[in-house]
């Protein structure tokens, strides 16, 4: 899914909340221009497929390795406590008319992949 209401190319610490008009605290981000590590974004733009999400994967372990100070969430534990809320939070992220397609997302295969990502060497 496409995240056209975000824009990369700036710093931002706070987003729109499309249904409420006010800005949602408590994301961090860097821009590109802030570090090397551009290729994260161009990544997260352009996942279609398997290949796509296996290199935005990588990007981001590459971004904890080097810039693990624009990171919120550096432990496993408030990385997850992380998504979870985000996951809970995430209507007030999205405009309404985009907020069918995330309610169509195949939860059961992202908690398999959450799961098995913890076992799988």
């Amino acid at each position: 899914m496409r995240n056209d209401h975000v824009n990369w190319n700036k710093p931002f610490e706070t987003v729109n909340d499309f249904a409420s008009d006010q800005k949602v605290v408590g994301i961090r981000m860097s821009s590109p221009e802030a570090n090397d590590m551009s290729n994260i974004y161009e990544n997260l733009e352009k996942i279609e497929n398997r290949e796509d999400i296996v290199r935005f994967i990588s990007s981001l372990v590459d971004d904890l390795k080097n810039n693990s100070e624009d990171w919120a969430n550096i432990s496993l534990e408030d990385y997850l406590n992380g998504m979870a809320s985000w996951i809970e939070d995430m209507d007030g992220l999205y405009p309404e008319s985009e907020r069918e397609q995330l309610e169509r997302l195949n939860w059961k295969l992202v908690a398999m992949i959450l799961f098995t990502g913890s076992r799988y060497e």
